[in-house]
């Protein structure tokens, strides 16, 4: 995953968060954790992407 990449997902999962807080929508609240989930995944495999991050350098 690049870093343009993981930061769209955040950016995705930020908006779905407000989203579900501001309409409290069963499909809001679907769409927000099924983005925390792919972040979580991202993170995962931290020291991979944080070196991505930081442009490969360990």
């Amino acid at each position: 995953m690049t870093k343009s990449d993981f930061f769209s997902l955040v950016r995705d999962m930020r908006n779905a968060q407000r989203e579900y807080f501001r309409t409290r929508s069963k499909d809001s609240l679907r769409r927000s954790k099924a983005l925390e989930k792919q972040v979580d995944e991202a993170l995962s495999g931290q020291a991979t992407l944080f070196d991505e991050l930081n442009g490969g350098e360990g």
